[in-house]
């Protein structure tokens, strides 16, 4: 027989979101996304150029600190994260409490550009 605390635990537990880390490959790729003259970016110039740095956008900007954890700006809003993760073909994942979320780095016209999953590109300027 099963106790009624013993229910309602497995209850709540089955209702609880899981928690998704970053998948082991991107899940995604952004071949259809891609203008003429982009080009390729690794995970070491990502590792290099963004880790412990910022990333400005018109509508906000990205910090990938030090510790391994990640905040994103936009005015008065903020969304952290407390891990990132950079792949091999350019892409990055940020491991948000609700879920990863996988976007890809290229260069396009020689500037850092951001390709969300929906095709939305954002230029973007490395900072300290």
């Amino acid at each position: 027989m099963i106790r009624p605390a013993l229910l309602l635990i497995a209850c709540l537990a089955a209702a609880a979101p899981a928690r998704a880390d970053c998948p082991g490959a991107p899940g995604w790729h952004p071949l259809d996304y891609l203008l003429p003259g982009d080009a390729w970016l690794d995970g070491y110039w990502l590792t290099v150029n963004l880790s412990s740095h910022s990333v400005r956008y018109d509508g906000g900007h990205e910090e990938y600190r030090e510790d391994g954890s990640y905040r994103f700006t936009a005015g008065e809003q903020s969304w952290t994260a407390p891990a990132y993760r950079f792949y091999d073909n350019g892409a990055r994942c940020i491991d948000y409490p609700e879920g990863p979320r996988v976007d890809f780095y290229i260069l396009g016209q020689g500037r850092l550009v951001l390709i969300t999953e929906r095709g939305d590109r954002f230029t973007g300027l490395i900072t300290d």
